[in-house]
């Protein structure tokens, strides 16, 4: 999800075939706009075609955020897309209780059945 007025990337989602440029796309985003930080993230062209649901790809992109003090999060909406977003590593506790507040299920990158 993209506010299109302040261009705020915060909940995203993704169909689970989405090509991975996108995701670093929106990670990259998600980073700077909301935090005023980057992070050395994989090269989205070391994957090929694969898509986000490939094994390895959210956990590739996960390690790198984590470096830099963020993870991913995923909201667990029951569907064929993955919805996340970049929270910082140490707001862990509070992004899963702000998930199950609106009634959603949160999960971490170990958590998803790739």
């Amino acid at each position: 999800y993209m506010d299109e007025e302040a261009h705020i990337f915060f909940l995203m989602g993704l169909d689970w075939k989405q090509d991975v440029e996108t995701l670093e796309w929106r990670i990259e985003s998600a980073l700077t706009g909301n935090f005023g930080v980057s992070a050395d993230l994989p090269d989205f062209r070391t994957y090929g075609n694969k898509s986000i649901s490939a094994p390895s790809v959210f956990a590739d992109y996960d390690n790198a955020l984590r470096r830099k003090g963020f993870q991913l999060g995923f909201i667990d909406v029951e569907c064929d897309e993955y919805v996340i977003f970049v929270h910082r590593t140490a707001d862990r506790d509070k992004a899963e209780d702000a998930v199950h507040r609106i009634g959603y299920r949160y999960r971490e990158v170990a958590d998803l059945a790739l």
